[in-house]
This record gives structure tokens, sequence and C-alpha cells, in this order.
């Protein structure tokens, strides 16, 4: 089993923000304390019905999880045309 300390990292990161204990978050997920700890720790990884249900008690879109800001997979604005802008990506 590969587990992800990315979704953990984040989910920690997260919860903290919002001055969240893993009782609170696990009483309003219907997930366990135990098993939220386990995720934070990298010991475990959600279901994704599970980090839906995270994501949304959190206030996040579930890609929050899955992406990393330094990933160079993530888009990133290249100024490119579309038909209400010209090559700059500005209004015309």
């Amino acid at each position: 089993m590969m587990v992800d300390t990315l979704v953990g990292q984040k989910l920690k990161q997260r919860r903290d923000e919002l001055n969240l204990s893993l009782r609170e978050l696990g009483a309003q997920t219907g997930l366990s304390a135990a098993f939220l700890s386990q995720i934070e720790c990298g010991k475990s990884n959600p279901s994704l019905h599970s980090l839906q249900n995270i994501a949304k008690i959190l206030d996040v879109p579930l890609h929050y999880f899955l992406t990393n800001p330094t990933d160079s997979t993530v888009l990133k604005d290249h100024n490119l045309s579309d038909s209400t802008g010209d090559a700059k990506g500005q209004l015309v």
C-alpha cells in the first residue's frame, strides 16, 4: 500500500488554519479521530469518498489535497489567446 504524505500534510495544515481538533473534524465527517490522525501522519490513505467529505467540511476543493503547488503538471497561465482576447490574453 502506497501512502501519499501530501494529503496528510495538507489535511493537517487546513485543519490547523480552521482551529479544528481531530475529534471535531471526525464528528463532522463521520470518520474517527484516530483514522484522521493516521492520514495526517502518513500511515493511511482515505478513500475518495472520505476525502470528498473532508474537503467539504474544510471548505476546500478536492484537488486541494491532490496537487502540489510546485508540481510541474499544474497548468499555468501562458497568455494563450481565445476568442475574447488578443495574443496576450487581454480583452479587446
